[in-house]
């Protein structure tokens, strides 16, 4: 209707938290892990900007956690099937490639330690 329109590229994100109560990092030998932040904080999602997505990592089911959907609302992209459960926590997979690992030991140029 003769209006103008301006193309706006965002991410829709869902947080993502540190479990801090289990000890990780190249010092405990252990994969740090993450769960889903509470879906009633308000603070759970929220639109970025493209520009500040850092960088990709793996993140591996933590198997032995199970399923569980106390954290999330019923999703429109899951399959019914799979009952609106998803994975407790996930392990952060600091072995994906040379680069990942180095990103986490600070041994790379350019890098910062993180543990």
């Amino acid at each position: 209707s003769g209006g103008k329109y301006h193309h706006l590229e965002i991410l829709w994100i869902r947080w993502l938290a540190l479990d801090e109560a289990r000890p990780a990092g190249f010092v405990h030998r252990r994969l740090y892990q993450v769960g889903f932040a509470d879906a009633n904080d308000p603070e759970a999602f929220a639109f970025v900007s493209p520009d500040n997505g850092l960088r990709a990592v793996q993140l591996v089911p933590n198997f032995v956690r199970r399923k569980t959907n106390n954290k999330l609302y019923k999703s429109i992209a899951r399959r019914p099937s799979e009952g609106d459960l998803d994975w407790f926590r996930f392990y952060v997979n600091s072995f994906v490639d040379r680069d990942m690992f180095h990103r986490f030991t600070g041994n790379g140029i350019g890098h910062r330690s993180t543990y």
